[in-house]
């Protein structure tokens, strides 16, 4: 009688451990691409050629809209040129997940995520210090 006591409080124990059922999104990872620079990837190249403007609203300052950013990317299969496009950023756009898509095939999907440095109030950003943030999905 001991036995089956412990072996019906073991089966409850047991079951009341059961995995939770939630449903968790895959994380988000971003790859930094360099001003001149070029990302390669599955004979994709994505190559971040200029920030046509930046007037994302500066830290520390009150501004009536956010501004955006708009950048200049050149897309080439191997060493084919495929096309250039413009991308525009702003902040609400990887809280909104509306990532602009910069080239979607069976191979690869890259999308902008953001464009760093943040603008600062009486700071200039040189070019070559932008960096382009890309979220790659194979």
């Amino acid at each position: 009688m001991k036995h089956l006591a412990l072996f019906i409080t073991i089966l409850f124990a047991s079951s009341s451990f059961a995995q939770d059922s939630t449903q968790v999104e895959t994380p988000i990872i971003v790859t930094k691409l360099q001003f001149g620079k070029q990302l390669i990837s599955k004979n994709i190249s994505v190559e971040f050629k200029d920030v046509i403007n930046d007037s994302r609203c500066p830290k520390n300052v009150n501004c009536v809209r956010a501004g955006e950013a708009k950048v200049l990317v050149a897309i080439y299969d191997g060493h084919e040129f495929i096309e250039e496009k413009v991308i525009q950023i702003t902040p609400t756009t990887y809280l909104m997940n509306e990532l602009p898509v910069l080239i979607s095939d069976d191979r690869i999907i890259v999308k902008g995520f953001n464009l760093m440095p943040y603008p600062i109030f009486g700071e200039k950003i040189k070019k070559e210090d932008y960096t382009l943030q890309l979220v790659v999905e194979d």
